[in-house]
């Protein structure tokens, strides 16, 4: 059975779980994180697929944007097989006519996911909410992560808006 649990509880709600194995963590929506029985099927597919290599052993499998109150983002992760990367923080930031909007989260489905975590084979679905933002013409995704006095980057990419 697939379970919603809000972002800011998962956390939680994982910490009390007694089930062996746990469960299968995605991101459902820019608030929402769906939780689902270990080896159970994660159905859903980026509408633009990309299967590009960031670096570091990660793989933007491809995304898939929905508008509503302001862009709803998901993002598809993977790794390569006998890889093992580091836990890079996400940001994504959409800008068109002024307005600017901008996510980050310390890794994967609001850092319950992080890279370090991802066997190979394994998709996993990353969800943002871009608010005030109706339309850009592209997005751009930057991989990170904190160094004494500023930040490195993995990657920075700009995905076209669908």
């Amino acid at each position: 059975q697939r379970v919603l649990v809000t972002a800011d509880a998962a956390s939680l709600l994982l910490g009390e779980l007694t089930v062996a194995p746990p469960p299968q963590v995605h991101g459902w929506s820019g608030d929402w994180v769906e939780l689902l029985p270990n080896g159970a099927a994660q159905g859903r597919q980026p509408a633009v697929v990309l299967n590009r290599w960031l670096g570091d052993g990660i793989v933007l499998r491809g995304y898939t944007v929905a508008v509503r109150d302001g862009l709803d983002v998901l993002l598809f992760w993977s790794v390569e097989r006998g890889t093992k990367p580091a836990n890079w923080s996400i940001s994504v930031r959409a800008g068109a006519e002024g307005v600017a909007a901008q996510q980050d989260s310390v890794g994967p489905v609001a850092g319950l996911r992080p890279f370090g975590s991802l066997e190979a084979g394994q998709t996993v679905v990353d969800a943002y909410r871009l608010d005030g933002v109706l339309h850009a013409d592209e997005l751009l995704l930057i991989l990170y992560r904190p160094e004494d006095g500023g930040f490195e980057n993995l990657a920075e990419v700009r995905l076209p808006f669908p």
